[in-house]
């Protein structure tokens, strides 16, 4: 497995963060959970501040004090960049909500209660997105610490300049053969 992900899990029933918890540290990765928008932003900001920043964040729609609509507004207004997927127990609420959602870059919209096959793979797409935004930072970091390379007057080659990491949607497959995704 690649690097394993720093999840917060957020939720106000706590049979959801629990099973979201123990499902996803069985595939390697760190969880933490909050049990309402006010809590998980307090937890960004705090694991931000000891270096040590969550990746991903998966967050209920509808939760008191903060929901989860509200929060990515909170998170994106203080310019945190976490990748951000909603989930609610509501279907119609997808189609409601959608616009809103592309809109503030949330990479997925998961429908409760949550297929593991489908969590499999979005935490395979949030786990390729962490590595070329990762290698992105690289490639930029390393071309500012170098000194630009001479050119000489006859070279035909250009200069490439790194490619941001991609910005694109998750998109569970649909295809299953024996209860297996292809």
């Amino acid at each position: 497995m690649a690097t394993p992900l720093h999840i917060l899990v957020v939720d106000d029933l706590p049979e959801i963060t629990d099973y979201l918890k123990q499902a996803m540290e069985s595939m390697g990765h760190r969880v933490d959970t909050a049990g309402n928008g006010i809590e998980a932003l307090n937890a960004i900001e705090s694991r931000k501040r000891s270096q040590d920043p969550h990746h991903l964040v998966i967050a209920d729609i509808t939760m008191p004090l903060l929901d989860g609509l509200s929060m990515i507004k909170e998170l994106r207004r203080a310019k945190e960049l976490v990748d951000v997927v909603l989930m609610t127990g509501n279907a119609d609420m997808i189609a409601r909500v959608n616009e809103d959602v592309q809109r503030m870059g949330c990479i997925a919209v998961l429908t409760k209660p949550i297929d593991p096959i489908h969590l499999g793979q979005l935490l395979d797409f949030a786990t390729n997105r962490q590595a070329r935004a990762a290698s992105f930072q690289s490639a930029v970091h390393a071309r500012v610490a170098a000194p630009p390379a001479p050119e000489s007057a006859t070279s035909q080659h250009r200069r490439v300049e790194p490619v941001p990491p991609d910005t694109g949607e998750y998109r569970p497959s649909t295809t299953r053969t024996g209860g297996v995704a292809k």
